[in-house]
Formats: C-alpha cells, structure tokens, sequence
C-alpha cells in the first residue's frame, strides 16, 4: 500500500469511534435532560431501588464510557497503535504516522510557495555571479575539480 494511503482498518477504526462517541453523547446528555426535566418525587418501596434516578445516572455513565472509547478509537484509527502511544516502537510509530507527517510537509511547502518564501539557502544571483562563486571555491579548494565541472554545467544549464 502507497504510504500516503490510511489502511481501511484504521478508516473502520477511526469512523467507528466517532460514532461510539456520538451516540454516548445521546446516551449521556440525552439522560442528564430527562433527569433534569423529570418531576421530583419521593421514592417508594414499590420502585425497588432506594434512588428513582440510578438507571438515568447509570445510563449518563455509560455514555462518557462511549465517548471515551470511541476518542480513543479515533485517535488509534488516526495515528495507529504505535503512532497513539499503545506500542512502543519508534520504527512503527513512524509508518504509522507517515500520511499526517507528508500531510503536514505538503501544507507547509504550499504555505511557503503562497507567500513566495524560499528556503532552499541558495539566492537567486545572476548567472556570472555564480559562476564567480563557484570558481573562487575551486580556488580556495573547497571544491573538487569534478564537482566544480559537474556544477558549471548544470549552472549553464539552468541559464
């Protein structure tokens, strides 16, 4: 698989937690409403229980339950289990992230190009300036002789 691509289990994975997480939030604000909203009265012996409210209060749980896991799902389905921190290996931590990590390269490269910033390090010299430069590192034997021939032509080249 190309490495820009997210396998389809970690899609599964990723969608899967965002709809545990969803319906947890039904599941808990829905029941924190209902309790909020129900009328208040006393307990009975008839209702078996010594609070009316316990299923909402154990139902409200149960949704943070959900939301939790399924965050946890989504940052597993996101990053990979190496990648979220659950498997220790710095080798698969890095294939696990590759897609954001090229992601974010390329966000960067066009945000660079949008505002026409270039950091290669090289100035945009005339022609004969850099053939100048490139002749006095040849000079100062900063240069073999093959490389100063294999840059003048590509200088050459270029303009």
């Amino acid at each position: 698989m190309d490495k820009r691509q997210i396998s389809d289990n970690r899609k599964l994975i990723f969608y899967g937690g965002i709809a545990l997480q969803a319906i947890g939030g039904l599941f808990f604000v829905g029941n924190i409403i209902l309790g909020a909203t129900a009328p208040v009265r006393m307990p009975s012996i008839e209702d078996g229980a010594a609070n009316p409210y316990a299923r909402t209060i154990v139902v409200a749980i149960l949704g943070m339950g959900m939301m939790l896991v399924g965050g946890l799902m989504t940052v597993v389905g996101r990053v990979g289990l190496a990648g979220a921190g659950f498997i220790l290996d710095p080798k698969q931590a890095r294939k696990d992230v590759e897609p954001w990590s090229r992601l974010s390269g390329g966000i960067l490269a066009d945000t660079l190009d949008e505002a026409k910033i270039d950091l290669s390090g090289q100035p945009d010299l005339p022609f004969d300036e850099r053939l100048r430069r490139l002749e006095q590192l040849r000079k100062d034997g900063l240069v073999t002789e093959v490389e100063y021939a294999e840059t003048r032509a590509r200088i050459i080249k270029d303009a």
